[in-house]
């Protein structure tokens, strides 16, 4: 693809709200191609805060997530220990 077409579509994706390592992967080009086509742009920074609003969020539930199997997994060892402790009492 020429370079004005790619660059052309990156601001189009951009506006569509895509992250610069998504516009990369989709165009094939580097991330720091797209970065430095599109650092400069006043609308790019307004949806480059909204994507770090999304990716808080996104963390946010990923580690509630993570919490909750980790629970599980204690509990869970938890569970064997005491058993295992019973066995070994019992002697």
């Amino acid at each position: 693809m020429k370079p004005i077409l790619e660059k052309t579509r990156a601001l189009f994706l951009r506006k569509k709200g895509k992250s610069y390592q998504e516009i990369a992967s989709i165009l094939k080009i580097s991330k720091s191609t797209v970065s430095v086509w599109l650092k400069d742009l006043n609308w790019s920074q307004s949806i480059k805060q909204q994507l770090i609003k999304k990716s808080k969020i996104d963390s946010r539930k990923r580690m509630i997530r993570l919490s909750v199997v980790q629970k599980e997994k204690l509990a869970e060892h938890y569970i064997k220990a005491e058993k295992e402790a019973t066995k070994e009492f019992a002697k």
